[in-house]
């Protein structure tokens, strides 16, 4: 905010006298002009812009009738240059107190008490730095669009209602902190990459991933037609997650022999334990389920025979 010298007077006018601006302001880093006037009387007053300080590129006159209180004047930024004129138009004046004060940010009139709000009539490009400060809050009719692509907006402690409104933003590449927050976002079709992160969901939202999961299969073949000697085991099956607790396991095939066979797990793929899941089978199919699974599996021929073995487990 900068206060003009060149633009500003305390000097009473005679009837029909003028006072212009000793000199024109460069208002190119400004966003708006406001003007402070206290008189005792009528006058005109005149805006006048310039490109080069010489030429008049444009000018608007108004009269203004005799005020008791001081009077304050938003002005817009049209031009590079910039100074003011007041004509006495009606009388004397005994008392004329003018200041011209350039803002680097643009106030919007507000009428005071509850209930007070903003109207902004033109277009506002924010792309700057705007704050606004009413009452009872901003009430925005339409849109407001506006580029914060290298800016740091903070909203902490404040609350912003977007309900039943549609936000569209671009974060890619940005990092976005909403720690100790609660954010409800539609992310369907999109890609979430949360690695490193903590996500905390509630048990309605477990419920409803295991119940998703637990339409999923899965079917892998550990013997496949080969022949077997005893502790001979099979192929790991691996599942890899506990999500599979709770599912069933279903173990089918053929034997060349009777043959007695066992299900292993393991926790990490490596060391295996004999379960009581042992099954005798005599020679030609066979097939059993047991009822959950654990991180890895496979069986193991415990009879003392060689059979020619064909199996698969499925867990769904």
């Amino acid at each position: 905010m900068s206060l003009s010298i060149l633009n500003s007077t305390n000097v009473p006018l005679s009837e029909d006298e003028v006072f212009t601006g000793s000199n024109y302001d460069n208002i190119l880093d400004f966003a708006q002009i406001t003007i402070s006037i206290k008189c005792d009387t009528g006058y005109v007053l005149t805006y006048i812009y310039s490109q080069n300080k010489v030429d008049i590129d444009y000018q608007t006159s108004q009269t203004i009738t005799v005020q008791a209180d001081t009077q304050f004047y938003n002005v817009t930024v049209k031009d590079r240059y910039f100074k003011l004129q007041i004509t006495a138009n009606d009388g004397d004046m005994t008392v004329l107190n003018v200041q011209t004060i350039y803002k680097t940010s643009t106030t919007y009139a507000v009428s005071s008490g509850p209930g007070s709000n903003v109207t902004i009539i033109d277009p506002v490009d924010v792309n700057g730095y705007v704050q606004v400060t009413v009452p009872d809050g901003v009430v925005v009719s339409g849109s407001v669009t506006t580029d914060i692509s290298g800016q740091t907006v903070d909203i902490s402690g404040q609350t912003v209602d977007i309900s039943g409104q549609t936000v569209v933003v671009d974060i890619s590449g940005q990092t976005v902190d909403i720690s100790g927050q609660t954010v409800v976002v539609d992310i369907s079709g999109q890609k979430v990459d949360i690695s490193g992160q903590t996500v905390v969901v509630s048990s309605t939202d477990i419920t409803s991933i295991a119940n998703a999961l637990s339409n999923q299969r899965i079917t892998s073949t550990v013997w496949n037609n080969i022949s077997v000697v005893q502790n001979g085991q099979s192929n790991i099956i691996s599942p890899g997650t506990s999500t599979y607790c709770n599912t069933t396991l279903s173990c089918y095939g053929t034997s060349s022999q009777d043959a007695t066979i066992a299900v292993q797990f393991s926790n990490n793929g490596i060391t295996f334990y004999t379960t009581q899941y042992q099954y005798t089978l005599t020679a030609g199919n066979f097939g059993f389920s047991i009822p959950c699974s654990a991180y890895h599996i496979r069986l193991i021929l415990l009879s003392a025979v060689t059979s020619t073995i064909t199996a698969y487990i499925d867990i769904c």
